[in-house]
Order: structure tokens, then sequence, then C-alpha cells
């Protein structure tokens, strides 16, 4: 039981008939995941990885980014929204993609995904030459 409280008191206020333990039990547990401990760990590491790693490469690149633009001859306005990109998308995509795979349930082959796609970005960040491309591995 959550909270603290029997759960009797919390199917009462809920309007859930009483019903043997093991269906009120399974009514009122958490939303769990389907996957074993050891993968959650698997995921909750590799994410923390793959943070790290991006962290680094941009704190590493980041403070020579502009100095790389100018010599691009980028504008500082095209760097501004170089470095907005990022953000712009991340949070375009979290609003439109968060909710579906809520609903749809698949938190796992999204990480895979995201990761896979993380990656991709990152490389083609570090090895490309012209200013839209810069955008698109940035958003």
């Amino acid at each position: 039981p959550s909270g603290g409280r029997p759960l009797e008191e919390m199917n009462e206020q809920q309007g859930i008939a009483s019903g043997g333990q093991a269906e009120q039990q399974e009514l009122l547990r958490p939303c769990q995941t389907a996957y074993p401990e050891k993968s959650k760990w698997f995921l909750l590491f590799t994410i923390y990885v793959a943070i790290g790693v991006d962290s680094t490469f941009y704190s590493i690149i980041m403070p020579f980014l502009p100095l790389y633009l100018q010599k691009m001859g980028i504008s500082q306005t095209q760097t501004g929204i170089l470095f907005a990109s990022y953000g712009v998308a991340t949070a375009a995509v979290s609003l439109v993609a968060g909710p579906f795979v809520d609903r749809k349930g698949w938190r796992k082959l999204t990480l895979v995904f995201s990761l896979f796609f993380f990656a991709a970005a990152t490389a083609m960040f570090a090895f490309t030459n012209t200013y839209f491309s810069l955008v698109l591995a940035r958003s």
C-alpha cells in the first residue's frame, strides 16, 4: 500500500468494490516496468555514460566552436542559432514524443533509438564542415 493507508481505505476512497486481496493489490500497485532489475541498471548506466561522453565532448569543443565558425565565415547570429537549435529541437521532440511513448509503452525501444541517434549526431557534429550539417547534427 502506498502512503501507509490500508488497501481497504484507499479502495473505498476510489470507489473500488472490495474483492480479493490480490485483486486490490493489482489495482493499487504503482506503475512498474516489465524489465528485470539488471536491465534497468544497464540502461541507466548506458545513459549516464552517454551523457558523460556528450558533456565531455561539448565542454572541450564548445569554447573553440565560435572561433571555428568565424573561420568558416559564419555570422554571430548564425552561431547563436546553432547554439539554440539543440534546446529548441529537444523541447519540440519531447513535447510530441513523450506522451506518445508513454501511451504506447515503448520506453526501452525509444532509449535504444535515442542513444543510436545521439551517437550518430555526435559523430556528424565532429566530422562536418558545413553550417547546415552542424545545425542538423546539433538539433
